[in-house]
């Protein structure tokens, strides 16, 4: 449980910091042009998949399914009594990124991508 707390909470405080930092479009170049920030949403999936897809659809498919997935995800390693930390870790890595996420479209309708 720590572990899916920090992984939302570090995530939610990057994104939050380049909301605060980054205008939208605009690309900052830093250490010489090595290093280029962009600040971008996207409404889809990966790479911008379902972008072009009916708003109601893309919710339904991005939001609500994911949701319920999620939900999946946190009651089994919560509740498998026969998983080890070994396993639990990353199911919590993964749980904690698409809480995050989910959290994105919500307030914000897209997700900024971490990467």
């Amino acid at each position: 449980m720590v572990t899916l707390c920090c992984c939302v909470g570090c995530d939610q405080v990057s994104k939050s910091a380049a909301r605060a930092l980054l205008a939208s479009g605009v690309t900052e170049s830093l250490f010489a042009d090595s290093l280029r920030l962009r600040l971008v949403q996207n409404s889809g999936a990966f790479l911008s998949l379902g972008d072009s897809l009916p708003e109601q659809l893309r919710f339904t498919l991005f939001t609500a399914a994911a949701a319920v997935l999620l939900i999946g995800l946190v009651c089994a390693s919560l509740f498998a009594r026969r998983l080890r930390p070994a396993r639990v870790i990353p199911l919590a890595l993964v749980a904690g990124g698409g809480i995050s996420n989910l959290i994105d479209r919500l307030v914000f309708d897209g997700v900024l991508p971490t990467s």
